[in-house]
């Protein structure tokens, strides 16, 4: 599977049409869609993310674990994905 490095490239990619593209093969609930955006692509803290979504820190990150976990298994397997990886 991908490794997580390799995620937060094509997530910190400068076109964000790609990125929303890649997005778009993943079956992501809301709150994972929203922590990828604040964490992954805005920079904010997970603490500061955790404060937004009104949620606790410990559950963003059990959140956040289940996005990678998805990102990784349907992007390790896309000929899209790596394509886009080559291009990082």
């Amino acid at each position: 599977f991908m490794e997580k490095s390799e995620i937060r490239k094509i997530l910190k990619n400068p076109s964000m049409e790609l990125v929303n593209i890649a997005l778009g093969y993943v079956n992501l609930t809301d709150k994972e869609k929203e922590i990828i955006k604040l964490v992954e692509m805005e920079g904010k803290t997970e603490e500061r993310t955790a404060e937004i979504m009104d949620i606790s820190t410990r559950n963003l990150q059990t959140i956040k674990a289940s996005a990678f976990e998805k990102l990784s298994e349907v992007w390790s397997y896309n000929l899209f994905i790596s394509m886009l990886l080559k291009r990082v």
